[in-house]
């Protein structure tokens, strides 16, 4: 886990962003070769990489937002809560579905072929989020069900695995040092964030927040416990290194999700050369990864199973794959190729042979 890949100055590079945008290069990069390779315009697969990136997020963080609301309108400032994405907060299925419905959107209006671009971006979106996912790891988010497997990973003090361990299933236990009693008699630990401050950053930010704000009535309460135990918050970060304080160990989800998502790519891509209909490629990325990511949701730990009785992607992934095998059955009733793919190519042929040759 490392959730600030690196800083620029003053400017924390959080992980989660960066391997967003590495994810984002990698679909673009991918989306525009297969697009030069089977004569569609690259300009177009970039114009839809960039409004897939875009409404992705929005619509990601949406669902988000919308299955946690109870948590954002806790906070000091809900409508800041719900548009800072430092620390994540996104759901896949939200970002694709909205992605998706852009790029159709976007192709009736410039007249060009939904199912043959779709077809296109599908092996780059999945591609792109293979790379997501593993900025998902470095966030901490995303975590997986304890495991006794050889291959399990354990999060650190701070991380989100580590706090519902702690808090919801008692798996793992602090020193007193380390937990913040309110006045009601609810205990919390001290947040990664806070922990990493130095201990002139921690009075400084204890004399700015506002007394009355949730932010304030914590720092003081952290002020207390240190005074309490007659410690420092870098006397905390020794002594959770030297009691190596991290989750049980859990499985690394991110990594099989990853995994899933570049397989899935890579039998997209031979597929697209295959395909005896225009949009039978994204049809397939409705089958394809919703049954991997019901599969994948049975051994994560980070959603609940609010969705009768599934979790909320669970739910989705169901809710898809018959939708796309109606999909498919439609497309046996359209022509086998786009008549905008057929045009365009056949503008594109003729333009070549039209061109005159330099001498």
């Amino acid at each position: 886990m490392h959730p600030t890949l690196f800083n620029l100055g003053p400017i924390p590079i959080r992980s989660y962003g960066f391997m967003m945008i590495v994810g984002f290069l990698v679909a673009t990069h991918l989306g525009s070769r297969l697009a030069r390779k089977c004569g569609a315009d690259e300009e177009t697969v970039v114009n839809l990489s960039l409004l897939s990136l875009i409404t992705g997020i929005v619509g990601a963080r949406v669902f988000y937002v919308i299955h946690y609301l109870d948590q954002f309108l806790a906070s000091d400032n809900p409508l800041l809560a719900m548009v800072n994405l430092t620390s994540g907060g996104l759901e896949f299925y939200g970002g694709f579905l909205v992605a998706v419905s852009m790029v159709i959107l976007y192709t009736r209006l410039k007249k060009r072929s939904m199912r043959w671009y779709l077809d296109i971006m599908a092996p780059a979106i999945m591609a792109g989020l293979a790379f997501g996912r593993i900025g998902c790891l470095l966030n901490g988010c995303c975590w997986g069900a304890p495991t006794k497997s050889p291959i399990a990973i354990r999060f650190p003090y701070g991380s989100m695995a580590f706090e519902e361990q702690w808090g919801k299933t008692r798996q793992v236990k602090v020193p007193a040092e380390f937990i913040v009693t309110t006045n009601n008699g609810i205990p919390f630990l001290i947040d990664r964030d806070t922990l990493s401050m130095s201990d002139d950053e921690f009075q400084r930010a204890l004399a700015k927040a506002g007394p009355n704000s949730n932010r304030g009535y914590f720092l003081n309460m952290v002020n207390k416990n240190l005074q309490i135990h007659k410690t420092t918050l870098a006397g905390l970060r020794s002594l959770a290194k030297e009691m190596n304080l991290k989750s049980v160990p859990v499985h690394p989800t991110q990594i099989y999700e990853s995994i899933l998502a570049l397989s899935i790519s890579w039998v997209l891509t031979a597929y697209f050369w295959r395909r005896k209909r225009d949009g039978m490629v994204i049809a397939m990325v409705f089958v394809l990864y919703p049954i991997g990511r019901f599969l994948l949701e049975m051994l994560r730990a980070d959603n609940p199973q609010d969705t009768f009785g599934f979790t909320v992607s669970q739910g989705i992934s169901l809710a898809a794959i018959p939708l796309a095998l109606g999909f498919m059955l439609l497309l046996k009733m359209l022509p086998e190729r786009s008549p905008r793919a057929v045009a365009e190519l056949a503008a594109k042929k003729s333009a070549a042979v039209a061109r005159p040759v330099k001498p």
